[in-house]
């Protein structure tokens, strides 16, 4: 666990050292924790790109003048996205890989199962997986060119990580509507993006990148729209005790974002910015060759419309390989 004095001590630190010329890019962070990162990273940068991605540009820009206040040299710019939709994912990827030549920070905070719904997107896909795993690896492996050229790049998923349980290998996508439920949907989301950022991490070309699947825990939320939460169950005189703050929770996250807490690699972080160890299930779903499998689930999908290729990784004796169209420019 790393003190929350610790933790604002080094992000002034690093704000003061008036750090210019970052790109960033948030998706689906315009509420809760998301937010909270996005508005603190905001003033950590000088002269920077933020790149706001969700489904909602009303409220979108409403966040990016916000955000001119607090940091009014950097340039904010709204990209209208559903995470749910690939070819929604697509046209964002594009939309920053067409102006831009690197990315130094992408962080995203999925919607949790509670807030998606068990319910088929119009590309046929469960909403809540396509939200949590799809959109963000799609968009990942879009960005993935624009990382590598960064010098210091990170990726944070706020999700569940460090939760990984035992998943159903006989139904790996939930194609099976009996096996499609919030339980299920949470430890496949879950474990996939472990075994995903760890499979990206192992690659020669993405070494220098930290992969960062990160657990919130209990966080205070100002909505009173969103589902009930377990946190609504906790008796208020404890609350202080157990439940942080928003604004803890970003400047958590923003640290992670900045800091040097970790060296490059695949992690998983908990809600007081401590490095979590794998557990019992990721191991075993490592050493049977799981990260692998988990970047061609398009073949258990063949019939849909929408044909997901995510990097067009294939299983190889040798090791993983990246597509001509992703792999990092020679040196």
């Amino acid at each position: 666990m790393v003190d929350i004095e610790a933790v604002v001590k080094a992000n002034s630190d690093f704000a003061r050292a008036q750090h210019c010329g970052y790109v960033c890019v948030f998706a689906s962070a315009t509420a809760g924790i998301g937010l909270a990162t996005l508005k603190r990273v905001a003033t950590m940068v000088q002269l920077s790109i933020f790149f706001i991605v969700g489904p909602d540009t009303v409220e979108s820009s409403r966040i990016a003048e916000g955000l001119k206040e607090s940091g009014p040299s950097n340039s904010y710019v709204v990209v209208e996205a559903e995470l749910s939709l690939m070819a929604s994912v697509d046209a964002a990827v594009s939309h920053v890989t067409g102006s831009h030549s690197k990315v130094d920070i992408f962080c995203i905070a999925p919607k949790s199962a509670a807030q998606q719904g068990l319910e088929l997107t119009p590309e046929g896909l469960d909403t809540c997986f396509a939200a949590s795993y799809y959109g963000p690896l799609r968009m990942i492996s879009g960005l993935l060119p624009l990382l590598n050229r960064a010098v210091h790049p990170r990726v944070l998923c706020i999700l569940n990580g460090g939760k990984e349980k035992p998943i159903d290998e006989q139904d790996i996508g939930l194609e099976h509507k009996a096996n499609r439920n919030m339980s299920s949907l949470v430890k496949h989301t879950t474990l996939f993006t472990s075994l995903a950022f760890g499979y990206l991490a192992s690659h020669d070309g993405q070494k220098h990148i930290r992969f960062l699947h990160a657990c919130p825990g209990l966080v205070q939320r100002i909505s009173t729209r969103r589902p009930h939460s377990l946190m609504d169950f906790v008796p208020s005189r404890f609350k202080r005790f157990v439940v942080m703050s928003l604004a803890e929770s970003g400047e958590r996250y923003a640290f992670m974002l900045t800091s040097k807490v970790c060296r490059p690699g695949s992690w998983r972080v908990g809600s007081r910015s401590d490095i979590i160890p794998d557990n019992a299930t990721l191991v075993r779903y490592q050493m049977e060759g799981w990260p692998s499998r988990v970047w061609i689930l398009r073949r258990a999908f063949g019939t849909k419309c929408w044909q997901v290729d995510l990097l067009q990784h294939e299983l190889h004796e040798s090791g993983p390989a990246l597509s001509p169209a992703n792999r990092p420019p020679s040196m």
